[in-house]
C-alpha cells in the first residue's frame, strides 16, 4: 500500500529538515588587500610589527610583520579557521613596533634568582605602538588600491 502526503505538509517537511541541517558559521567579513611600508631614519624598517587597530569596535584589527624592505602585507584575524589576507574598510590608527629582546640562556635565568627579566629595548620611538599615542592613522577603502608610507620619526 502506498502512503501520500498532502504535497502542503511535504513541502513543509522538505523545508523543516533543510533549515534544520544548515550550519551558521561566524560572519566572513569582506576584506581588501592592504600593503604598506615603514622606514625610519630614511631606511626600510626590518623585523618590525604593523597593526591596524580599528575605529569601530565591530571591526578586526590587521596585522602585518615587514620584510628586510621595510615593506608589509596584511592579515585579520576573524577566528581559528579565518585568518583573511587583507583589512575589513574603515580608519584605523596604526601602531608600529620592535623590540629587542634580551638574549638568556639557561644559566643565565637559573643565576636570576627569581627576578624578573630585562625588560625588552624599543628600537623605534615608542609612541608608534602605543594606541593613545600614535600619531599614524590609515583609510582603508573598498574596491582602491590600500598601499601606505610610514615615515616613523624621533
Amino acid at each position: 500500500m502506498l502512503f501520500r502526503l498532502p504535497i502542503g505538509l511535504a513541502g513543509s517537511l522538505i523545508l523543516a529538515l533543510l533549515a534544520g541541517c544548515s550550519t551558521q558559521g561566524p560572519k566572513i567579513p569582506e576584506v581588501v588587500a592592504v600593503t604598506g611600508e615603514v622606514t625610519y631614519q630614511g631606511k626600510g624598517v626590518e623585523g618590525a610589527e604593523v597593526i591596524f587597530t580599528p575605529a569601530s569596535p565591530d571591526s578586526k584589527p590587521g596585522r602585518g610583520l615587514t620584510g628586510s624592505d621595510g615593506k608589509f602585507s596584511l592579515k585579520s584575524y576573524v577566528d581559528a579557521e579565518h585568518d583573511l589576507t587583507g583589512a575589513i574598510p574603515g580608519d584605523y590608527k596604526v601602531l608600529v613596533s620592535k623590540k629587542d629582546l634580551p638574549k638568556l640562556t639557561a644559566a643565565d635565568m637559573a643565576n636570576m634568582g627569581g627576578r624578573p627579566a630585562p625588560a625588552p629595548k624599543d628600537l623605534l620611538p615608542a609612541k608608534y605602538a602605543d594606541v593613545n599615542q600614535t600619531t599614524l592613522t590609515a583609510t582603508v577603502k573598498p574596491k582602491e588600491k590600500n598601499d601606505f608610507k610610514f615615515e616613523l620619526t624621533d
